[in-house]
């Protein structure tokens, strides 16, 4: 009968953990382009309305640059409709 010591424990418990952490991290980092969008966007809304929304003559539809923020997600998954 095979049995395992306890330093064989604690190795296999460091290697599922550190394996937890790294698909972790490839999780999050898939979704961190979006999250840099969405904080660009609300760090520097004043210029991105100024400078980039289509939506100007239209106060009336408050898009304050959204229309920009939606076109570079789109741009960045082009799959999600």
């Amino acid at each position: 009968m095979l049995t395992l010591g306890a330093s064989s424990h604690i190795k296999m418990s460091y290697l599922s953990k550190t394996g937890a952490l790294l698909l972790s991290i490839l999780i999050l980092a898939g979704s961190s382009r979006e999250l840099l969008l969405w904080s660009a966007y609300e760090i520097w809304q004043g210029e991105i309305e100024a400078r980039f929304c289509i939506n100007k003559a239209w106060p009336e539809k408050h898009c304050h640059g959204k229309c920009h923020l939606m076109k570079a997600l789109k741009e960045e998954n082009p799959s999600e409709k």
